[in-house]
């Protein structure tokens, strides 16, 4: 397999993850505790509240990982490329 598909594949678990985890964490607990102590729906919005915010903060974790990543990879010497000039620069042979 190509390596940007199982980057992209990598990715798309990961976010997966971001999602799913902190909502069971936090939602399940919170219908719980909902059934328990007879206050519908407020535990359980509070526990979707709570892991919605960890969802925001650990995406833009991720995304800044990965923006950095690229722009190292961007960064890397071509081959053929001298101490970073840029290959437009060159003069055009005939």
């Amino acid at each position: 397999m190509n390596k940007a598909y199982q980057r992209a594949y990598k990715i798309f678990f990961y976010q997966l993850l971001i999602i799913v985890i902190p909502l069971l964490v936090f939602a399940i607990p919170g219908r719980l505790l909902d059934k328990k102590y007879d206050t519908a729906p407020i535990y359980l919005i509070v526990g979707i509240l709570v892991s919605l915010g960890i969802t925001i903060v650990l995406s833009f974790v991720m995304t800044k990982k990965i923006t950095a990543n690229l722009e190292s990879m961007s960064r890397r010497k071509q081959p053929g490329q001298k101490d970073g000039a840029d290959q437009k620069d060159k003069p055009a042979s005939k």
